[in-house]
């Protein structure tokens, strides 16, 4: 068995591929992570300083300027579902506007299938209704009946 002998040449390409992998690495780290953190804490710093600077030295005043950058965050993810809503609102009111011709079609044709649904209920139970109306006709007879044959008298016979 012979062992495999790399090319000199394929060795440096790779490692020049290699350091070309780690240089944007490097840059895309920067690009995405340190340089918004550190814009970030300049933008504080400059807010911290330009509040010192205007005599915002006593401890409510500070205290008010950390809650309100506790509270921004929240602020922000707050104002998202209300950006969606508002968005959805607007664009409700372009279907509105658009709807009103197909949905009278649509309403018509529900209209006809409710029609359709209700006559059919109607023939399927008015046997069940009348059966019933006849069993109550019937046991109400056979206890006039009864009545009758065993003489007693009803109210309405006085």
């Amino acid at each position: 068995m012979q062992e495999e002998r790399t090319d000199p040449v394929t060795d440096m390409e790779k490692m020049q591929r290699r350091a070309e992998r780690r240089r944007r690495r490097r840059t895309s780290l920067w690009l995405s992570v340190l340089l918004p953190f550190l814009a970030g804490t300049l933008v504080i710093a400059a807010l911290v300083a330009w509040a010192w600077i205007g005599g915002a030295g006593d401890a409510s005043a500070w205290a008010d300027t950390s809650l309100t950058f506790l509270m921004l965050p929240l602020l922000l993810l707050c104002l998202l579902p209300f950006v969606l809503m508002l968005a959805l609102s607007y664009g409700l009111g372009k279907l509105i506007g658009w709807l009103p011709e197909p949905l009278d079609k649509v309403d018509h044709a529900l209209g006809q299938v409710g029609r359709g649904a209700e006559k059919v209920t109607r023939a399927a139970v008015q046997p069940l209704i009348r059966a019933k109306a006849f069993s109550a006709a019937a046991v109400a007879g056979w206890a006039r009946l009864g009545e009758i044959i065993r003489g007693e008298r009803g109210e309405d016979d006085e």
